[in-house]
């Protein structure tokens, strides 16, 4: 009978503080592909503890063998195949909440860290849909809430201005750099509906910064403060400090 995400959950969190067993080979005991056959022999995939390569040869190997699919789903193995070593390394991600093992030594581990994702797969064709709550509200664009907490953070002027930061600024926020723009400091005017409108144009751009460099998602709290970073800092901010893609909550809290 296939597994709840709450059983798997709580499969896991059962796992904290041990080395995991390879049931084929000892000698893999406590690494991060053995966690990945414990969860497969949980959820009832077929030949959990066969030889599939490294862990950087997941994406390969699960994918056409039809024991994972690609993208991120519901019951998640990220992947980064330039870690361990040249080995790669292989955790479970269900949401923000991540298990791993050997990561700073063998036993597993919860919520510790994460390598950079340069793949994502998910098991979700081996856990049950039933009995699981609604998943959570995906936000993609901005929120009234989130309007409301950006344009309180940078007010609005209606003649442009200069911040001596290579820029001319008018309206939300909305900036254009010298030499490049019409937009004269002291002189040039807006009503509120051109600078609201701008707004609504300008915001686009922040909101695709957010949605296209991340692979998890986010809700509308969360979503609304991560284009508000962005709408500060730049569209650029996430490629420019390499960003976890998937990043969890936790990781974004402390950057």
């Amino acid at each position: 009978m296939a597994k709840t995400i709450g059983e798997v959950k709580s499969f896991l969190d059962s796992l904290i503080g041990q080395i995991t067993v390879d049931k084929s080979n000892a000698g893999l005991n406590g690494q991060c592909v053995s966690l990945i056959k414990n969860i497969l022999e949980f959820v009832g995939a077929p030949n959990p503890y066969a030889a599939r390569g490294n862990a950087k040869d997941i994406p390969v190997t699960y994918v056409s063998e039809g024991i994972a699919n690609v993208g991120s789903g519901t019951l998640n193995i990220a992947v980064n195949r330039n870690g361990g070593g040249g080995y790669g390394h292989v955790w479970v991600k269900i949401g923000s909440d991540s298990w791993q093992a050997n990561w700073a030594g063998f036993p597993v581990k919860k919520n510790v860290g994460e390598d950079p994702i340069t793949d994502i797969l998910n098991l979700d064709q081996w856990i049950s849909t039933s009995g699981t709550s609604t998943p959570e509200e995906k936000a993609s664009t901005l929120g009234v809430k989130g309007e409301t907490l950006i344009k309180k953070f940078e007010g609005c002027r209606l003649t442009a201005y200069d911040l001596s930061d290579g820029m001319i600024t008018i309206g939300w926020g909305h900036a254009e750099r010298k030499g490049q723009t019409s937009l004269v400091p002291g002189v040039t005017t807006w009503t509120q509906a051109q600078a609201d409108e701008q707004f609504k144009r300008d915001i686009v751009a922040y909101e695709n910064a957010v949605s296209n460099y991340f692979t998890r998602s986010f809700n509308q709290n969360q979503f609304d403060a991560m284009v508000s970073l962005a709408y500060n800092c730049g569209t650029g901010i996430f490629t420019v400090d390499n960003w976890d893609r998937n990043a969890s909550d936790s990781y974004i809290t402390e950057s």
